[in-house]
């Protein structure tokens, strides 16, 4: 508990555009893994998955996430300006929604 105490007093003193560019290398990686290991996934049961509502609401979710994350996200936590609080967190919580959806849409994918 104190650590996140203590996380989120020195977060609450970084500019965003340095959080964002601390964490990019994480981001990408993780990306990368995913997008790898999905495809394997794919791979096994290309068929099965293709006609599957909830893959094809997950694949929706995903690259509108993508597309997102390295548009408006991107645009907002790399400029020199700190965003203001409301557009800072309408961007988060748009992002947030929709990351959500992947990983709800990769749950319904195996009960549909």
């Amino acid at each position: 508990m104190l650590n996140l105490r203590l996380c989120r007093l020195v977060m609450k003193d970084l500019p965003v555009q340095q959080v964002a560019r601390d964490l990019s290398p994480w981001l990408l990686w993780g990306l990368a893994i995913i997008l790898v290991s999905g495809f394997m996934l794919f791979s096994s049961e290309a068929m099965k998955c293709y006609a599957s509502v909830p893959f094809q609401v997950k694949m929706l979710f995903l690259f509108t996430a993508m597309i997102y994350h390295f548009t408006i996200y991107r645009r907002v936590t790399n400029t020199d300006r700190e965003p203001k609080p409301a557009w800072g967190a309408t961007v988060a919580v748009i992002s947030v929604v929709l990351w959500l959806g992947v990983g709800l849409a990769g749950r319904g994918i195996g009960f549909l």
